[in-house]
């Protein structure tokens, strides 16, 4: 379940429950509680006890993560399992009151979400992918435009208009909906088009939703024409782990070119995992010229791989220049460094 307000109601019955289960007790069943809820209940001369929940209901409450539909069922639960544990009831059931309140937000935004039309619902999901796979700015119209349409089924997607994803984002802006919004931690006047971020219930329950799944294709290639650059390095990650070696190789390329340096080693470690050795040798060598000690091991390595290996001069030496590479290191100016040693200071 996402982090959230539905998660602490579920996980504050949950724990409840596990205090309801004394040293000499037994856990209480679903039909244990429903039978202590309904006596409670016909004890309560005055009517005020807040529900009688069928087991059914119970289960959906302690162990799925559905939105609870009644306040009452939450609360005859969470005093049944308070009295059980020998707690006080009414702080129990004020504190139950609060998380209700809490949820009140969520609840509504995510039902929202439910009810919207696919082309919305799509929207939603190709931001909060992207930001799942670590492209953390807001993103650009033109990458909705691009990925957005592989989140619909063809039947849907064959009933929208040539502009729908930019009429929906027009929507958004005119009628107050409040899955996308506009982000304000830019300054939208350094922009030709506006970016774009999700609500905070809607990311939570949208990003639980989807967290089995990969983004299609279509995500991964309009971040790479249209993402912004010194936001790939993660999304190249994302892809390695995933196994798309290309994507992973595209995405740190430019990640690398706009001033990343640690995009250039994952690069060749892609590239290496791709069977592209000379390649990858050639990134780390960059790596290491520019400073990178951890580079500048990886590529002494490779070098020492390399030596039978083709597509690589076999000519070089390559067993000694790997050796002063992993014994020395580079210096920032891309020569070896010379071996040195630590003098303890001097006693005065």
């Amino acid at each position: 379940m996402a982090p959230g307000p539905l998660k602490d109601l579920k996980d504050f019955l949950f724990d409840l429950y596990e205090r309801s289960g004394g040293r000499n007790e037994r856990f209480p069943t679903l039909d244990k509680i429903a039978e202590e809820a309904q006596a409670a209940a016909d004890a309560d001369e005055e009517l005020e006890f807040p529900g009688t929940p069928a087991r059914d209901v119970i289960r959906e409450i302690l162990t799925q993560d559905a939105i609870p539909k009644q306040l009452g069922n939450v609360k005859a639960i969470a005093i049944v399992l308070a009295r059980r544990a020998h707690e006080n009831t009414d702080a129990v059931e004020g504190q139950v009151d609060d998380l209700w309140e809490k949820l009140g937000p969520y609840k509504k935004e995510v039902e929202r979400y439910h009810k919207a039309r696919a082309s919305e619902t799509a929207l939603v999901e190709t931001v909060v992918d992207a930001d799942r796979m670590g492209h953390s700015c807001p993103i650009s119209r033109a990458v909705l435009e691009m990925a957005a349409p592989s989140y619909l089924p063809a039947r849907e997607l064959s009933r929208l208009s040539e502009h729908w994803v930019e009429q929906a984002l027009d929507l958004h802006f005119t009628d107050g909906f409040g899955f996308l919004r506009r982000s304000p931690h830019l300054d939208h006047s350094r922009y030709n088009e506006p970016h774009y971020s999700v609500a905070k219930y809607v990311d939570q329950h949208v990003r639980w939703k989807r967290r089995n799944e990969n983004p299609p294709t279509e995500l991964w290639t309009a971040l790479i024409e249209h993402g912004n650059r010194a936001h790939l390095f993660t999304p190249g990650y994302s892809a390695w782990q995933r196994g798309y070696l290309r994507v992973a190789i595209h995405l740190y390329r430019l990640a690398a070119e706009s001033g990343d340096g640690r995009a250039i080693r994952y690069g060749a470690y892609a590239l290496n995992g791709a069977g592209r050795l000379p390649e990858a040798i050639a990134w780390l060598e960059i790596g290491a010229m520019a400073g990178d000690r951890h580079a500048a091991r990886d590529v002494a390595k490779l070098l020492q791989t390399a030596r039978c290996t083709d597509g690589v001069p076999e000519e070089e030496d390559f067993s000694t220049e790997s050796g002063r590479l992993r014994r020395y290191g580079r210096e920032p100016d891309g020569t070896i460094a010379e071996p040195w040693t630590c003098t303890p200071p001097s006693r005065s």
